[in-house]
């Protein structure tokens, strides 16, 4: 029995005003599945449905199919038959459109008897292996017509809508018609792809194919799916994420290449990290600048001319500056609330995925203080590092052994791994034997194992004052000897 007639039987004993006899018999219920669906179909005009027509459109996008483009890299149609992909050369059109990958939304078996009908023995008006053979993906993520699917549903297909557009490619989605399932997802893809909302993704898609998205339900899924996203894009969410939760959400927002460069990297640890090294190794930041961005963000070293410069704030040795004479009078106060000024803004974007105006700052103490103060957004539970976690790291250390053993999965998981991994390359190890390398490190332990309200008085606002570690102070001095040693080995 096919998986459109199992959920077909469970329906209601009368549909449309058809009574529905059920029986034990399951040639009886096969026929009486069919008799419904030739019930349906008579809707959409059987063999000539008027969804399946593309002379009911004035000007098709490809010819022979009932389509338009959403965008200039998505395509909605109608649904593709065996003979229309002959006689109009679908096959050469696509190739023709940069068109590598069909998203059928159908599920298998439904509108048997619209258009051109089902090919027999199939579950579709056409066959995956036509597109296959022209190197065209065929893809089949389908839910039953006027419905919608699950929220983690449409993840996976917006996901896999984005891989060949991504590569510069164009794709077609299609369910029946090409209006209510097809209008969905769509407008699914582009709140995952853009920074339209809801209502803005909507309207776009109706504008460019007036009947899409037909069901208020329909509706209501795309304000769902924007509310879903706009969760799980949030670096900064009010309550505290684990670092795990954290890394799943990103698992969805990224993807193909730009996920793989990153695996088990938390991306915002990643592209601070990058930024940092990068500016070390092409001497835009001194390692005292570096290390200053840590825990003191008013040291002259901030404010000499060619860091200033590097901001902007001096053009030919002139201070370029729009601030009330209050601030004139107090330079290192001004200059510090314009990073704070920053910092919020740059989270307020992050905290919807938006990334390029916090990638092209140029102020390491940005950087630094993001990160530290995402680091300490993991301090509820679980924090980042526990002491059994350090004991397992100062145990791995020991023996030299610096990459991800299968011995440590049990105390410490890999996303916790490379995450310190990467601060370390980064970093520390830039940085190693330069004169504040122990009060960064302190720093960075003190955030790694969510102890800021343990040393809260020696933090004033995002300056920390000089910290010696005494013998009381277990795992702070573990994990600094771990990180050091760490960056050491990185000499070799």
């Amino acid at each position: 029995m096919c998986d459109c007639f199992r959920r077909m039987k469970s329906d209601s004993d009368t549909t449309n005003g058809l009574k529905l006899v059920r029986s034990r018999s399951k040639q009886v219920r096969q026929r009486n599945w069919e008799t419904r669906n030739k019930f349906r179909c008579l809707f959409c005009g059987g063999a000539s449905c008027k969804h399946e027509n593309y002379l009911n459109h004035e000007s098709p996008a490809i010819q022979g199919l009932n389509s338009d483009w959403i965008t200039e890299n998505v395509l909605a149609t109608q649904r593709l038959s065996s003979r229309i992909i002959k006689e109009h050369n679908i096959i050469s059109q696509f190739k023709s459109n940069n068109i590598t990958s069909v998203f059928n939304l159908q599920i298998p078996g439904e509108h048997p008897y619209c258009g051109d009908g089902l090919q027999q023995n199939r579950a579709f008006t056409y066959t995956p292996e036509e597109l296959y053979e022209a190197n065209i993906y065929f893809y089949n993520m389908g839910w039953p017509d006027m419905h919608t699917p699950g929220i983690n549903k449409m993840a996976d297909l917006v996901q896999l809508m984005s891989l060949p557009i991504d590569r510069g490619e164009k794709i077609a989605v299609h369910c029946h018609a090409g209006y209510g399932r097809t209008g969905l997802a769509i407008a699914c893809f582009l709140l995952y792809s853009t920074e339209l909302n809801a209502t803005q993704a909507i309207d776009l898609v109706r504008s460019k194919r007036s009947k899409c998205i037909q069901t208020s339900k329909q509706q209501s899924f795309v304000n769902e799916f924007y509310v879903y996203l706009s969760r799980i894009r949030q670096l900064f969410p009010e309550e505290p994420l684990s670092l795990v939760e954290y890394y799943s959400n990103q698992a969805i927002l990224m993807h193909g290449n730009n996920f793989k460069s990153i695996e088990h990297i938390p991306r915002l640890v990643y592209e601070v990290c990058k930024k940092i090294k990068q500016g070390m190794e092409l001497g835009v930041y001194m390692p005292e600048q570096v290390s200053m961005a840590f825990y003191d963000l008013e040291r002259p070293v901030f404010t000499n001319p060619s860091y200033m410069r590097l901001l902007g704030l001096i053009q030919n040795t002139e201070m370029v500056v729009s601030v009330d004479e209050t601030a004139m009078n107090s330079p290192v106060g001004t200059i510090i609330e314009q990073v704070e000024s920053k910092i919020r803004s740059y989270k307020y974007q992050l905290n919807s995925w938006r990334w390029d105006e916090f990638l092209a700052e140029k102020d390491v103490r940005v950087f630094v203080q993001i990160l530290l103060e995402w680091l300490e957004k993991f301090v509820a539970e679980p924090v980042l590092l526990d002491p059994r976690m350090v004991d397992a790291l100062e145990e791995w250390i020991e023996r030299a052994e610096f990459k991800y053993m299968p011995e440590i999965k049990q105390y410490i998981q890999k996303v916790q791994f490379k995450l310190i991994e990467c601060i370390v390359q980064n970093i520390l190890y830039p940085l190693l034997g330069s004169r504040d390398f122990l009060q960064v490190t302190i720093r960075i332990t003190v955030c790694l194992l969510g102890l800021r309200v343990k040393w809260q008085n020696s933090f004033e606002g995002r300056k920390m004052k000089k910290i010696v570690l005494e013998d009381k102070d277990v795992y702070e001095k573990k994990l600094c000897d771990i990180l050091t040693k760490w960056a050491a080995s990185l000499r070799n």
